[in-house]
């Protein structure tokens, strides 16, 4: 399994990470992401849609962005339709 601090420098690549859950709401180990944010990937889709129907993605989260993190031994949790966290699994 990936570290937190190697995740932060992986989803950083993709986008600014908002800070930690500890930061968030004091659970410890998760990384706490802006999703409401608009980061997009390379060809301009969304990585996260709450409310996303389209086989790109998994439970709103572009599928190839949740299974890289998947690789790596992590997972996104929505906390609202703007607030999405990564836990290791």
């Amino acid at each position: 399994m990936t570290s937190r601090e190697e995740m932060l420098k992986v989803l950083g690549e993709y986008f600014p990470i908002t800070g930690t859950t500890e930061d968030f709401d004091g659970s410890e180990g998760g990384i706490w992401i802006c999703a409401e944010c608009g980061y997009l990937n390379k060809k301009g889709i969304p990585y996260f849609d709450y409310y996303a129907e389209e086989r790109i993605y998994e439970l709103g989260v572009l599928s190839t962005l949740d299974n890289m993190v998947n690789k790596r031994g992590w997972y996104f949790e929505w906390h609202d339709a703007g607030t999405i966290m990564v836990y290791p699994d």
